[in-house]
């Protein structure tokens, strides 16, 4: 059974919400209906609706208000508004509810049939079910006609002239005002035309991006393909896509064919919303979820692994004092060393198991990291390397400087394993909205985008001698910190960013 459709009608006078009840009474619908702004918006809290039909003169919050607070929540920010107005002149009023989000206007008196159609479109468009494919091919339908009417009917030029013209104004403010990346590409998969949206979200303009072909982006894996042959209509993944400066996001594309009467392809619309935080959100779960149950299982195995090792440390010790096995001193030796390195081993797998910090004290990042400068300036020099230190001015945080002391070095120790002589590491804090920022950066070759989604598991390394813990524990104590620890890597260096939440650390 197909799901009834909500939609808001918000006007101070009665009689014209009856009208709008009659005109777009229908089972398919469920009406709801506010007589004032505030109560609009207490609706549009409770419940998301599929189009807004908007009063401009209400007593109290007037529509453009009511809109306006209607756009600064997330949950309704992409709610289509249409505004109803009795004044046909005021161009600049129009501009302005344009500008705070509206989709289109009805004038009063309302044409029942005009409103029936505009709301039917909004539904399609929520239903997000081949909306866009639709919209394109009426378009190209109603253009086509308009050609063929403007050849035999020459008195009718101008006011044929002056629809297309609103229409495509319509369509045109849809385009560049979408928060979301919308292509238009040929049968080819060539580039048409982009909306700003996409544009900034890989940082290319527009007379590039026209030059360049879809797939140069991402990988599509044969369903664009598929989609120019007609197996598929429509297509819809997560997918990777690289920006111009070489770094990476993800996206959520959907991809669209729109065909002519004899289902030829005319255009391929690409629908791509940056994920990239969310996926980043997704990941640090992962992890964390992967470090509690590593937790879990060192504090399990761990006094079973100690308790031998501790009787036979202490029988090699013993029999190392013996006279008669003085021949073999060195071999008590170097295995009593073995021990001791398991057993560091052991302290630093159940650090990962953890959940709080201990002895938290207020005090400054920034001492932390010139404290330690000294030694990894030591590091650097010792490999042929340079270090650079650049601290700003940030508020104090309870930390613990022990643990937050290994997450740096770390880190810094990290860097300098990534890059070849004669390059530099930089450290550096700084402020960000409320957040307190620890980056370091290298110049290294970057990281593998195949071993990305491993980095931090416990015991995976691609070092010789590595344990594997390094970057486990510096999750490990970020999480303890209530902070995350982020990466952006490239061919030319890669970056740790360990974020703290400044606020979350007052009193």
């Amino acid at each position: 059974m197909e799901r009834v459709i909500k939609i808001l009608m918000v006007d101070d006078r009665m009689e014209n919400l009856l009208a709008l009840e009659g005109i777009l009474d229908s089972p398919m619908y469920r009406l709801v209906t506010a007589s004032s702004g505030e109560e609009a918006l207490r609706q549009v809290l409770k419940e998301d609706f599929a189009v807004i039909l908007l009063d401009v003169r209400m007593p109290g919050i007037d529509g453009y208000e009511t809109a306006r607070i209607i756009r600064s929540r997330g949950k309704s920010r992409q709610t289509p508004i249409i505004f109803i107005t009795a004044n046909h002149q005021n161009t600049e009023e129009i501009i302005e509810g344009y500008a705070l989000g509206a989709i289109d206007y009805i004038f009063k008196p309302i044409d029942p049939e005009t409103l029936r159609y505009k709301i039917a479109g909004f539904v399609n468009l929520y239903k997000h079910r081949e909306q866009l494919e639709i919209m394109v091919q009426q378009r190209t339908k109603e253009l086509v006609l308009a050609n063929q009417r403007l050849q035999r009917e020459i008195e009718q030029h101008r006011k044929t002239e002056e629809e297309l013209r609103k229409s495509d104004w319509r369509f045109r403010t849809f385009f560049e005002k979408s928060l979301i990346g919308i292509v238009l590409l040929d049968a080819e998969g060539k580039i048409i035309e982009s909306n700003p949206a996409f544009q900034k979200m890989l940082g290319y303009t527009d007379d590039e991006l026209n030059k360049m072909v879809f797939t140069e982006f991402t990988d599509t894996e044969g369903y664009f393909d598929d989609l120019l042959n007609g197996k598929i209509n429509y297509y819809e993944m997560q997918k990777r896509y690289k920006r111009k400066n070489g770094k990476f996001m993800w996206g959520h594309l959907n991809l669209f064919s729109a065909r002519d009467n004899n289902a030829s392809i005319e255009l391929i619309i690409a629908f791509v919303q940056d994920i990239t935080e969310k996926k980043i959100l997704e990941e640090q779960m992962v992890r964390l979820d992967r470090l509690n149950l590593i937790g879990e299982m060192a504090a399990g195995i761990s006094h079973e692994v100690r308790n031998p090792m501790t009787t036979v440390r202490g029988f090699l010790q013993m029999l190392q004092g013996k006279e008669h096995c003085s021949l073999y001193k060195d071999y008590f030796d170097l295995m009593i060393q073995e021990l001791d390195r398991a057993n560091s081993i052991i302290n630093e797998f159940l650090s990962i198991g953890r959940n709080k910090p201990s002895n938290l004290e207020k005090q400054n990042l920034n001492l932390i990291v010139k404290s330690l400068e000294p030694l990894i300036q030591a590091d650097a020099i010792g490999q042929g390397k340079y270090l650079q230190v650049e601290i700003n001015e940030i508020p104090d945080l309870l930390l613990n400087s022990k643990e937050i002391r290994q997450v740096i070095l770390n880190l810094c120790r990290n860097g300098l394993e990534a890059m070849p002589s004669g390059c530099c590491l930089t450290i550096r804090t700084y402020m960000k909205d409320s957040m307190v920022v620890l980056t370091v950066q290298d110049e290294g070759e970057g990281i593998n985008p195949e071993i990305m989604n491993k980095l931090g598991t416990p015991f995976f390394t691609t070092k010789n001698n590595g344990t594997g813990l390094g970057l486990s524990i510096c999750y490990s104590i970020a999480a303890r910190h209530n902070a995350v620890i982020n990466i952006d890597t490239s061919a030319s260096g890669t970056t740790f960013y360990v974020i703290f939440n400044s606020l979350s650390h007052e009193p």
